[in-house]
């Protein structure tokens, strides 16, 4: 029989990096083109009588708030836990027998650490270390987890970075 006894391996307070801030450019031209939108689906409705243009613009009005709102959340932060059996973010807890392994990569030097679900439904699960030291990182998880090679970026990995989210 295993031992199933959980024992701590690492924790560290991740801070989040805060992404960049709009500039007043960018944030006038989100203003003015979601004006210029709705009164488009304003006048379309208007003049077809028709009431789904009315949802369309209740739809282009919240997705402006979200993304105001976003932009206005400052740093956060989050503890992050590895032990024996699981990996937790905050209160959010991973299993090690669901994960496949993990691999690092540096992004804007920041030290990322991936895991990768053994299930392919469920996506990628990363966090950010709390220093630049590679060689630390490694071999705190390689005493929980194998490493795995990083997958090749795809056509969304680029639009990702092209669009900075």
């Amino acid at each position: 029989m295993e031992n199933t006894q959980e024992a701590l391996v690492a924790t560290w307070e991740e801070a989040l990096p805060t992404p960049e801030k709009s500039s007043a450019q960018k944030k006038l031209l989100l203003l003015g083109g979601s004006v210029v939108v709705v009164i488009g689906f304003l006048l379309a409705g208007i003049f077809s009588h028709d009431f789904s243009w009315y949802i369309a613009i209740l739809v282009i009005i919240a997705a402006v708030l979200a993304i105001i709102s976003q932009n206005r959340q400052g740093n956060k932060s989050r503890t992050i836990t590895i032990t024996t059996l699981r990996v937790i973010f905050d209160k959010r807890s991973y299993l090690l027998a669901d994960l496949r392994g993990f691999w690092l990569e540096f992004h804007n030097d920041t030290l990322v650490i991936t895991f990768e679900p053994k299930k392919r439904v469920i996506l990628p699960i990363t966090c950010y270390y709390k220093n630049q030291e590679d060689q630390e990182a490694t071999e705190i998880l390689h005493s929980v987890l194998p490493e795995v090679e990083a997958p090749a970026p795809d056509f969304s990995d680029s639009l990702n970075e092209y669009f900075h989210f």
